[in-house]
């Protein structure tokens, strides 16, 4: 039995799609499920972090972000060009609501990582209450 592997990036091309690698970075991968179990196909992974560069002036920061939705029925995810070796905020947006950041340093020795993430609740196993006409809430 002979078996083929493509190599790794035809393979890593394929998972990060048209997200350009970066030199030196990473890719966060994991599944997004809700907090019964269930997978969050739909969500949107928000990833911030800063960035300093050295000028001839001095320094400037940046505020980064990265965005990717959750395209895969089981809630598989993948996220590319992050910088590692870096504290990163990491939310989950899913059927409207966002929730809070998570705190979270990608390990700078690894070029793929995996964490796990929850979806906020009140997303379709759990409709919100809509206003009564008028603007009452229902009791």
């Amino acid at each position: 039995v002979r078996l083929e592997f493509p190599g790794v990036v035809p393979a890593l091309k394929e998972l990060c799609g048209s997200h350009e690698p970066r030199e030196g970075g990473g890719i966060l991968t994991g599944v997004v499920r809700t907090a019964s179990g269930e997978p969050a196909p739909g969500a949107t992974i928000s990833i911030r972090w800063d960035e300093v560069r050295a000028l001839i002036a001095g320094f400037q920061r940046q505020d980064l972000e990265s965005q990717v939705e959750v395209r895969q029925p089981n809630g598989l995810y993948a996220v590319c060009a992050l910088p590692r070796d870096r504290w990163l905020q990491i939310s989950v947006t899913w059927n409207g609501e966002r929730g809070p950041p998570q705190r979270w340093r990608f390990p700078g020795m690894a070029v793929v990582a995996e964490k796990d993430l929850t979806a906020p609740t009140g997303g379709a196993s759990a409709p919100r209450p809509r206003r009564r006409p008028g603007g009452a809430w229902p009791e």
